[in-house]
């Protein structure tokens, strides 16, 4: 599977990896044209990298502990960047700040997705739940998901892809979170499909999507 395709993504998180299997499906039904060349992750028991082992996908441990520093796993994850010669970098739940050192090695490069409507609600200490629990204690009526190319500040780099989620008035942060999944898996290898087609252009710090 991880060599099928020309195009070769990465996917690196922290957590069960519920978008790192719709990345899956979405390959193994035809949809996504891509290769899915490794998985890493910062935490050891994080499930995502069983679900990459259960399809044939290299799958890897790497953080501070495994080699030294974070600046140590980032030149790691670079190193498995170039022998796999990789195309896109995706955060799918990636709980550790990119540094700048792999972010100008992989500049315009690199995307992630965010369980909420950017700007608002992003940066520090949002992510996952917590912004789903952000979104009932203000009283918002729309939530969403946004994926976005990653830059050196949390959640700010340039908006690729955005869809709106509503906010019942019985929703709580699980009941929301589990209708915001389903956008999410559904939007991310959509836009990866749109990276591979060549079909993203940025300019001027705006994403262009080509038809």
């Amino acid at each position: 599977m991880s060599e099928e395709y020309p195009y070769r993504i990465a996917v690196l998180l922290s957590g069960g990896g519920t978008n790192l299997q719709a990345i899956i499906d979405s390959i193994e039904l035809g949809k996504l044209p891509v290769s899915l060349a490794f998985v890493a992750s910062n935490k050891a028991k994080a499930y995502g990298l069983e679900r990459a082992r259960k399809h044939a996908i290299p799958a890897y441990h790497i953080s501070a502990k495994t080699h030294g520093s974070q600046h140590g796993a980032e030149q790691e994850i670079y190193r498995l960047i170039q022998e796999h010669q990789v195309h896109l970098l995706c955060l799918a739940g990636y709980l550790k700040k990119l540094s700048p050192f792999l972010i100008t090695k992989m500049r315009h490069r690199i995307i992630n997705i965010h369980p909420g409507i950017l700007p608002f609600l992003g940066g520090k200490g949002l992510y996952g739940h917590h912004v789903h629990q952000r979104v009932i204690e203000l009283g918002m009526k729309i939530s969403g998901v946004t994926i976005h190319l990653v830059d050196e500040e949390y959640d700010h780099g340039p908006i690729i892809a955005q869809e709106g989620v509503a906010v019942a008035d019985n929703d709580d942060a699980d009941s929301l979170a589990e209708r915001v999944l389903k956008v999410e898996h559904k939007l991310y290898p959509q836009v990866i499909n749109y990276f591979a087609q060549g079909k993203i252009r940025l300019e001027a710090r705006r994403i262009y999507i080509d038809d």
